[in-house]
């Protein structure tokens, strides 16, 4: 209501006093909106954070981690254990008051020897205290991935998922967001003599952290290392002590967590009488996430796999199964510029040794001087194509003398595109400058792809290449060096990478009852594999072809080639193969390798496509293992061997550098198994007094038997071999003469 006499549209100040009032409405209607809007999500989010019943979430807790541990369920049954991720993050912190570092790192240098090296020790002097407090505790950093059916104790040891028993009276609170679980627990206070050990961490993890009168063991530390430092008024607590669990639908565990922060406190007194705080802390995280259950429908069992393949080995072995066996190995080669296939490219690098002027000798040196590198292309006769190359650098010898232009750090120059771009840039308008201390792109502000500011390689720095053709125009008795050269190398390493890689056709027929070895390599007969479920990678069934096909990952010498030498003996690693090629060459080119010094040291071998495929006898889609006896076996890879760098040293590029790779693929099939009788036990198809002298020697301990070998000799069958079956092998063989 208006005052009396008084029109809202009466005069112009009025009109704009009105149209203020009603803007001000407006500002207010929205302020309160976005009040109300703010409360009720507050009040939403509070009661959707409620308050849980700890005893529920606890006996959860307890029942579902047993699940994970523990494949026995307790009722004469069993499951399948999931896989899951582990990981343990840790954030620590050290800080000495009043600019004390200086002199703690002195007390460290004269008295720590035991941290003077890294992680502790950094090559600036300084300490990483906080990597030394968690050496203190007993942990670090840790990330691992459990495979399923497995035990996690084989993977990350101590800290496997346990079947916890929690007690709902030590939780301080628990609420509920969702499906997330949390439940607080009350601060440790270890300075007051409470333990880790009688904590929930001790229930939680094996693993906890070993700071149980942490105050005391620094405090004789500082006296025992005679420090001079005085501590004292310790503080030392473990706080924000929690567990977060979520659950599925179907009330197992997706996420485990548990986290807490170790905090502590001293006055430390050195030199000076005035005390300076030291204080530090220390924040662990440690989680089970992507919890895979097992789902017996969809999931391969791959420890069933391994024992199954296992098994099936064994018995070939051990039967003296016979079987045809086949192997095919290939260089995995190309093609040149001219579409002749290439075997393998190896070369020799030249420039760092000729800079150096301290290696090669004088001829040599005018020799190789002419190039950096020589590449040999090599095909599968051990012919050779030999390109030199040169390193070509436009602005070598500029007025920078320091100014050294190579392969690994060639020039750069400035490059820029927002200025040719129309409407590119609103910073950079077609037609204007661009530098490196005024970019186009400053801050970021070019958006669209075409715009492109920063230093690029100089594109006319790089290698020359010259071909063999090109070699012999120049210099005849050049180019017969580096034939001679190539030559040399390729017939040395070459033939060296053949017979490692044992490249070729390898076949052979083994007779049933025949040992695989007395009639084929120990490298290709069929061994008995000793695969576990860590080995495989993934694993499928053919139902059209009744076959299991499995992988490995890839095997390296950083892995041991662990994985391929539980399924095969067809392989060579990488210092086997580096020996051979240091021995060949030592023999083939002794001065060339006198007068580089040259060693292969730095090189590396490495197994991919690792990839088994298994047929069991009578196998179908309803028994994948059959019978258990193996019908065929067959195991391709490829593999990659390769010159390296060497970290840290003068000449980073190997003198010779090389890349052999080959495609392995072998199989062993046609499997047949001899129907021996009892009291076959030398398994020669025949009972005969060999047999009861073999079973003589075993219990005079002379001999040993395989399982199957014991099975045959048993003749009593009460699960040993003994003189009794001796002699009932020889009464079986009086008879059969009647």
């Amino acid at each position: 209501m208006h005052p009396k006499g008084v029109s809202p549209l009466s005069s112009g100040e009025n009109t704009n006093s009105y149209k203020e009032l009603l803007k001000m409405k407006k500002i207010l209607s929205v302020l309160l909106a976005m009040v109300m809007i703010i409360s009720s999500v507050t009040v939403a989010f509070v009661a959707f954070a409620a308050a849980a019943d700890p005893a529920d979430v606890v006996e959860k807790i307890n029942a579902q981690s047993a699940y994970i541990a523990n494949a026995d369920n307790g009722d004469g049954t069993s499951h399948k254990l999931p896989g899951y991720l582990f990981q343990r993050s840790l954030n620590s912190n050290v800080i000495f008051s009043d600019d004390n570092v200086s002199n703690i790192n002195s007390v460290m240098d004269a008295c720590y020897p035991e941290y003077s090296a890294d992680p502790y020790h950094n090559s600036d002097g300084s300490y990483n205290y906080g990597t030394i407090l968690e050496n203190l505790v007993g942990l670090t950093a840790k990330q691992a991935q459990v495979k399923k059916n497995s035990d996690a104790s084989l993977t990350i040891g101590r800290d496997a998922l346990k079947a916890l028993n929690l007690d709902a009276a030590d939780v301080v609170s628990a609420t509920k967001i969702g499906s997330v679980y949390t439940l607080k627990y009350a601060d440790i206070d270890l300075a007051a003599d409470e333990k880790v050990e009688d904590s929930v961490l001790a229930d939680i993890s094996a693993n906890y952290p070993q700071a149980t009168g942490l105050d005391n063991v620094i405090m004789n530390s500082v006296v025992s290392h005679n420090t001079a430092l005085t501590v004292e008024n310790f503080t030392l607590t473990i706080t924000n002590l929690q567990i977060k669990v979520t659950f599925n639908t179907a009330g197992r565990i997706t996420n485990l967590t548990y986290s807490y922060k170790l905090n502590g406190r001293a006055s430390v007194t050195y030199i000076n009488p005035t005390p300076f705080d030291a204080v530090f802390s220390l924040t662990e995280t440690t989680s089970y996430s992507s919890f895979a259950y097992f789902n017996d429908n969809n999931d391969f069992d791959y420890a069933e796999l391994a024992a199954r393949v296992n098994a099936g080995t064994a018995n070939m072995v051990n039967t003296k199964a016979g079987y045809d066996y086949a192997r095919l190995s290939n260089f995995n080669g190309g093609e040149n510029e001219n579409g002749d296939h290439i075997d393998y490219i190896f070369g020799l690098n030249t420039s760092g040794l000729i800079k150096s002027n301290t290696i090669l000798s004088t001829a040599l040196g005018a020799i190789l001087g002419f190039v950096d590198k020589i590449e040999i292309r090599v095909d599968e006769k051990l012919g050779t194509d030999i390109r030199a190359k040169k390193w070509v650098c436009k602005n070598s010898g500029s007025e920078n003398s320091n100014d050294i232009c190579t392969s690994s750090k060639p020039h750069q120059v400035w490059q820029c595109t927002c200025k040719d771009v129309s409407g590119c840039c609103s910073c950079c308008p077609a037609g204007t400058g661009c530098t490196s201390t005024h970019p186009c792109d400053k801050d970021g502000a070019c958006r669209s792809a075409d715009c492109k500011c920063g230093y690029v390689n100089d594109p006319n720095c790089g290698y020359n290449m010259t071909t063999q053709d090109e070699l012999e125009s120049m210099d005849a008795s050049l180019a017969t060096v580096f034939q001679t050269l190539g030559t040399t190398l390729s017939s040395s390493m070459g033939t060296a990478a053949k017979k490692q890689f044992a490249i070729g056709t390898t076949s052979a027929n083994i007779p049933v009852a025949a040992k695989a070895t007395d009639k084929l390599d120990a490298r290709y007969a069929v061994k008995a594999t000793e695969l576990d479920v860590f080995d495989i990678q993934s694993a499928s069934f053919d139902s059209a072809t009744g076959a299991i096909t499995f992988t490995l990952d890839e095997q390296t010498e950083a892995n041991g080639y662990k994985g391929l030498s539980h399924l095969t003996n067809d392989y060579v690693t990488n210092e086997e193969f580096v020996k051979a090629l240091n021995v060949s060459l030592a023999n083939s080119a002794s001065a060339l390798t006198n007068a580089l010094k040259i060693t292969l040291l730095n090189s590396q071998l490495s197994y991919t496509d690792v990839t088994c495929t298994v047929k069991f006898v009578g196998a179908s889609a309803d028994n994948m293992y059959g019978t258990g006896e193996i019908e065929r076996i067959n195991l391709s890879y490829n593999s990659t061997a390769m010159s390296i760098d060497k970290q840290g040293e003068d000449f980073s590029e190997p003198v010779i550098t090389y890349v052999f790779s080959n495609h392995v693929d072998s199989t062993a099939k046609n499997v047949k198994y001899a129907d021996y009788e009892k009291g076959d036990a030398n398994m020669d198809t025949s009972v005969s007094l060999m047999d009861a002298k073999l079973v003589l020697r075993y219990v005079a301990e002379l001999e040993t038997l395989n399982d199957y070998q014991m099975l045959l000799a048993d003749m009593n069958e009460d699960s040993a071999v003994t003189i009794v079956d001796a002699k009932a092998i020889l009464e079986k063989i009086a008879s059969q003469t009647v």
